[in-house]
């Protein structure tokens, strides 16, 4: 049960990327205050219950888990009554075709068959469609790239973020989201946070942190900043890179993400 219950960050995660910066634009910014740092407690729940209980020592935890039903049974109530007719009342049709087209890239929880909604998938189509006739490369008049250690074209360099085995996420020097590649999929990269200031990309309890980073990286405090994600199956080492042009002024921000799963089998299999 409980490893069943650890795809709910699937279901918390759409919310949190897909639900909660719509409702803030439109002025709503109680749901994600509130729920973001109780969705967070309990999915920290569940991985320690996961981590420690077992058939042995179940009526050692028994309580734990029962407040942990209960917890869960709370927020399903507050989804229904508060977050999801907020929603409704204020989505616009096309915000709706928006949720719904990153939905696949976020994931499910407990359920197989995840109902299709003709009309927003025709939607999704003739958008892709859209930007594949109307390419970076024909915008420019299929033009080259020039760099200082040589040229690529355009079809030449999206070919090559397609196969770097890093994820890579651009912020411009306004902490617009500008640009990422999702090819690990170590995160969920909903296309909906393209144009949105990266805060609203994060839960409410790591925001003063982006804040400060983006900070120190203007000010040149501080130009790199670096973590791992002990995550037992799949380690993860993050970068957070400041990004100066040729005159030193600040123009943005490089995410890396970099999973160590196969480095991690490959080391433990020797």
């Amino acid at each position: 049960m409980l490893s069943e219950l650890k795809n709910i960050g699937k279901h918390y995660g759409k919310k949190e990327e897909l639900f909660f910066p719509k409702l803030c634009e439109y002025g709503y910014k109680g749901p994600s205050d509130v729920m973001c740092g109780v969705d967070d407690e309990i999915k920290g729940d569940i991985s320690f219950l996961y981590k420690f209980i077992d058939i042995d020592n179940f009526l050692h935890y028994k309580n734990n888990l029962k407040r942990l039903i209960d917890r869960i049974k709370e927020m399903i109530y507050k989804e229904e009554k508060i977050l999801f007719p907020l929603a409704l009342n204020n989505f616009t049709k096309d915000d709706w075709k928006e949720v719904y087209a990153d939905y696949d890239e976020m994931g499910y929880a407990f359920i197989n068959d995840f109902p299709r909604w003709k009309d927003a998938a025709c939607w999704i189509e003739s958008k892709e469609g859209a930007a594949s006739s109307e390419s970076i490369a024909d915008a420019i008049g299929n033009g080259i790239i020039k760099m200082p250690t040589g040229e690529l074209t355009i079809k030449q360099l999206v070919a090559m973020f397609a196969i770097i085995p890093i994820d890579f996420t651009f912020i411009d020097k306004d902490d617009v989201l500008r640009f990422f590649t999702n090819n690990e999929k170590v995160f969920a990269r909903p296309l909906s946070a393209l144009g949105r200031k990266i805060y609203t990309c994060h839960p409410p309890r790591i925001i003063p942190v982006v804040e400060a980073m983006l900070g120190d990286f203007k000010t040149k405090c501080n130009d790199k900043m670096e973590m791992w994600i002990d995550k037992p199956d799949n380690p993860v080492k993050v970068i957070y890179h400041a990004v100066y042009d040729d005159k030193g002024e600040y123009i943005g921000t490089l995410e890396m993400v970099q999973s160590f799963k196969d480095a991690k089998e490959h080391f433990a299999s020797k």
